[in-house]
């Protein structure tokens, strides 16, 4: 016969997996497994030029890398041209490691992550500068967020979606990790104003 603790507990499990279930990236959203889905009007042959123009008017350039990460580039590529990550702020900031932005509670959808312990070869090593997707437990699971890197941190290699470099401002990523924080969250307003896609 069950006790009422083990009931309690079972309970307490169920409602804890319909919550993780029904959160972020789960079974009910699309995940885009094809760059073809996703399509952007520059050449996917060439690397993408970029540049993130923060509310404080610095601004972080940099590049993608269509042909290595096709997927991850033409979602951020979308992303950034429907306007998603106007105002979003940089809240996790890690001196000497990174600066991440926040994720939508609310995905329309995930993308594969191209790397390979998800079976794609990403040659991109994540090194200062590189430019490299979040992501929950799982692989397929990212959407909006991502992260830049202030150190090398080979361990994220085949396991992180990288897609791109900063080669400009990385000055001023150094300045945002060494935000005030309580822990790895910010508590200073980190905001970006527009990310604009300059082309080929």
């Amino acid at each position: 016969m069950k006790t009422k603790a083990t009931r309690f507990i079972m309970l307490l499990l169920a409602v804890l997996m319909l919550v993780y279930i029904l959160s972020g990236c789960g079974k009910k959203l699309k995940i885009i497994s094809s760059a073809d889905e996703l399509p952007i009007d520059y050449n996917t042959s060439r690397t993408i030029f970029f540049e993130i123009v923060m509310e404080d008017g610095n601004v972080i350039e940099g590049e993608l890398y269509p042909k290595i990460a096709p997927i991850t580039v033409r979602n951020f590529i979308t992303l950034a041209e429907s306007g998603h990550y106007d105002g979003v702020r940089f809240n996790r900031t890690v001196p000497g490691v990174l600066i991440q932005t926040s994720a939508d509670s609310d995905p329309d959808y995930c993308i594969r992550a191209e790397v390979s312990k998800n079976g794609w070869n990403n040659t991109i090593k994540h090194v200062r500068g590189t430019i490299s997707m979040a992501r929950k437990n799982e692989y397929d699971t990212a959407y909006d967020s991502f992260f830049i890197l202030l150190d090398k941190r080979s361990n994220y290699n085949g396991e992180y979606a990288a897609f791109g470099q900063i080669t400009s401002g990385m000055k001023y990523v150094e300045e945002y990790a060494n935000a005030e924080a309580e822990g790895e969250y910010t508590t200073e307003d980190i905001i970006i104003k527009t990310i604009n896609i300059l082309g080929n």
